[in-house]
């Protein structure tokens, strides 16, 4: 019983390690903080979005903030210019991801032509992505705080925690990098006492003849 128990814990701990690895390592490609895209990822999925396709739409996003930091000029970079979008925060660093996206949507509220509003989607997102964001892009800022609330009332990993949870992670990863090299080597040193116990039980078996 308790070993099964031992192994339950095991489980769940090495299970959250990854998970909150996994949360660190795509906030940090996407730009967000681990917290916000725990947010994002739950809004999402109430209007239809996979984590996936959330995560390609950020990165597509990101691409465009990129793009209009190093002064490139494509239909992404003009999109952002006729929303009229600042990718900078006042002390000239860039914006996040998440307050972009949101700063995107504000200004697609103002938009009054559907057709006009859909072009500049997809002229940022690509016609699929695009498609699929329409939706999301479409909320009010009354719904976007209520799906906020109610992810943070059942619960999200902090940014801390996910931190911590990574180093986690990373210190069982080399544990299991220490038992494994332990393995090895312990293999050449134990060969001469396996081979001695099969000449051992080769020379004692007495055949059994009927």
């Amino acid at each position: 019983m308790f070993l099964a128990i031992k192994g339950i814990l095991t489980k769940i701990t090495v299970d959250t390690a990854k998970y909150a690895g996994e949360l660190k390592k795509t906030s940090k490609e996407i730009g967000i903080t681990a917290e916000n895209l725990q947010i994002f990822r739950y809004i999402a999925k109430r209007t239809g979005i996979t984590s996936e396709e959330l995560e390609k739409s950020f990165k597509k996003l990101r691409q465009g903030i990129s793009a209009i930091s190093y002064g490139i000029s494509n239909e992404t970079t003009e999109a952002f210019n006729k929303l009229e979008i600042n990718i900078k925060n006042n002390e000239g660093s860039l914006k996040d991801t998440g307050t972009i996206f949101l700063e995107l949507k504000k200004s697609l509220e103002q938009i009054s032509d559907e057709t006009e509003k859909n072009n500049l989607i997809m002229d940022i997102f690509g016609s699929k992505l695009g498609k699929n964001l329409i939706p999301m892009l479409a909320l009010s800022d009354e719904e976007i705080k209520k799906m906020t609330n109610n992810i943070k009332d059942l619960g999200i990993v902090s940014n801390e925690n996910v931190d911590k949870t990574t180093l986690l992670n990373k210190k069982w990863n080399e544990f299991k990098h220490v038992i494994n090299i332990t393995k090895m080597n312990l293999a050449p040193a134990l060969l001469p006492v396996f081979e001695s116990l099969v000449s051992f039980l080769e020379v004692s078996l007495i055949p059994i003849n009927y």
